[in-house]
């Protein structure tokens, strides 16, 4: 029974995007006649959902769409009033038609401004923390000592704990494979790196404080590695939270676009 239901699924996949193109083609034969005036009346009497996006940009996200590039790039080459289609089984197929095209516009620089500040005062603020991060390791090189010198600039130095190199999470950092093969460099003659680092806009001064060597199959930090494991599950569940939140912003998203459909 298995192998039959397994059999079944697998031609019933293959026969899909068939299926798809039949039922477009079925669709697109009832719309044939059909205008922007009279598009929507007649697309009300099929059994397909009927969305009216309005105007966007074609890097702009599509309203009750989201972001879809093959469809996007479909829709700004199809000229007003014609009838036309994006068929792609595996994720959502279209059948369209365009209504309108505005021009797109440069703003004025007074709707920018506020941004471009906003920008430039960022990349200022990230430069000097920059040349503040390289001031802080010259002075720890001589003082042979971070926390002295970060507390000198009220800072104060963090500890991440131990991860595994050039894999994992690293705590209270994140999902940097780059950055942990950088540091595992450093030893108890050389514990400083040389330079700022820096991970997702985030710039770090990095000094060793302790090295642990594991062989392979014989596990001498369960502990640390449970710690570790425990922080990559928070890291991840904080990243899906996230990533589903920014989903369903997306898609309540309701608002008029600047910057819309070009001739």
């Amino acid at each position: 029974e298995e192998v039959k239901a397994e059999i079944k699924a697998k031609l019933a996949k293959e026969r899909l995007p068939e299926v798809v193109k039949q039922a477009m083609d079925k669709a697109a034969a009832r719309l044939k006649k059909a205008t922007p005036e009279t598009f929507g009346e007649k697309a009300e009497t099929l059994p397909y959902p009927l969305l009216e996006t309005g105007y966007f940009a074609q890097q702009e996200s599509i309203k009750g769409i989201g972001s879809d590039k093959m469809l996007a790039a479909k829709v700004f080459s199809t000229p007003v009033g014609k009838l036309a289609r994006v068929e792609n089984p595996r994720q959502s197929s279209y059948l369209f038609m365009v209504k309108g095209i505005q021009k797109s516009y440069l703003p004025e620089f007074k709707q920018v401004e506020a941004k471009v500040k906003d920008a430039f005062t960022l990349e200022q603020a990230r430069a000097k923390v920059k040349k503040l991060a390289t001031t802080i390791i010259s002075e720890a090189k001589e003082k042979n000592n971070l926390d002295v010198v970060a507390a000198k600039y009220k800072l104060k130095v963090d500890y991440t704990g131990l991860f595994a190199r050039g894999r994992g999470y690293i705590p209270k950092i994140g999902l940097d494979n780059t950055l942990s093969v950088k540091v595992f460099a450093l030893d108890r003659e050389h514990p400083l790196y040389p330079e700022p680092l820096e991970y997702q806009g985030t710039t770090y001064v990095v000094q060793l404080k302790e090295k642990k060597m594991v062989e392979a199959g014989n596990d001498t930090s369960g502990a640390d590695k449970e710690q570790i494991y425990r922080q990559l599950y928070r890291y991840k569940e904080y990243k899906e939270l996230n990533t589903f939140r920014n989903r369903l912003r997306q898609m309540a998203e309701i608002k008029v676009m600047p910057g819309v459909l070009e001739e």
